[in-house]
């Protein structure tokens, strides 16, 4: 995971929940571990939506930031791979507020 901007409360909700930790016999939500889950949902049609009305979204690309199932570059994509991610440590606080703010909202 990498952030490149200071993550919203959606953002920061996404990257909470796939702390988790695991159901012994269930998993999450009937997934093996949270990753696993986080690939099925990246996959929804409200992802989709998401990216159309510029929120927050999980995505995935399988063979690579901006290259997709046939092996196509996606421009618009593959040139974030330049981007320089913002520090763990910045990103480790927002979730932190988030987290902390949350039963309060």
């Amino acid at each position: 995971m990498a952030a490149y901007r200071p993550l919203d409360a959606k953002s920061a909700d996404y990257l909470s929940s796939l702390s988790l930790l695991p159901q012994p016999q269930g998993g999450v939500c009937m997934r093996e571990n949270n990753w696993e889950y986080a690939l099925d949902c990246s996959a929804g049609a409200g992802n989709c939506y998401a990216c159309e009305r510029g929120e927050a979204y999980l995505s995935w690309w399988g063979h690579g930031l901006g290259i997709d199932r046939e092996g196509a570059v996606q421009p618009e994509w593959h040139v974030k791979r330049d981007l320089i991610p913002r520090a763990p440590s910045k990103v480790a606080i927002e979730i932190g507020v988030r987290y902390a703010l949350k039963d309060d909202i």
